[in-house]
């Protein structure tokens, strides 16, 4: 199980390594960004290996220059850079906060429906239910119905 983040930095040392290597290993982008500079998740989010664990630079980075987070808590960005790890551009909230705020900026709206059934029938909104496309289950359960007569015959 992975140690909580705000007994990850031990001692005084591991305090100064970890805000050697933040410092060292980012770039200045136009926008005041800090980009993190090595170790990077599919996602774009740094990552740096402390006392075993792989923990994310921008948590490190609030850790750091903003002190512990309370339980529940989570480190967002306001400026929608994963790999920024600039103190001002993160902020401490519950995994709430942080959809809100995706939502809010139109960074989370999900996948949109297609506008036609897998067998062309246009998606309006009588002819789409609950289960999906009214036309194709009427269409199925006309076939189905047949097949339990002609069963029945036999």
């Amino acid at each position: 199980m992975r140690p909580d983040i705000n007994l990850i930095l031990k001692t005084p040392r591991d305090f100064f390594c970890v805000a050697t290597r933040l410092k060292q290993y980012h770039k200045k982008d136009d926008r005041g960004c800090w980009i993190w500079q090595r170790c990077m998740t599919k996602r774009g989010y740094g990552y740096i290996g402390v006392s075993g664990y792989n923990q994310f630079a921008h948590r490190l980075s609030y850790l750091i220059h903003r002190g512990p987070l309370l339980p529940g808590q989570v480190v967002c960005h306001k400026c929608d850079t994963p790999s920024c790890i600039n103190p001002n551009h993160l902020f401490a909230g519950t995994m709430q906060d942080n959809t809100r705020d995706a939502v809010r900026k139109g960074r989370m709206t999900g996948p949109k429906p297609k506008p036609f059934c897998r067998n062309g029938h246009p998606r309006t909104h009588e002819s789409w239910g609950k289960t999906g496309c009214r036309i194709c289950q009427r269409e199925y359960l006309r076939r189905y119905r047949l097949r339990k007569k002609s069963s029945i015959k036999a």
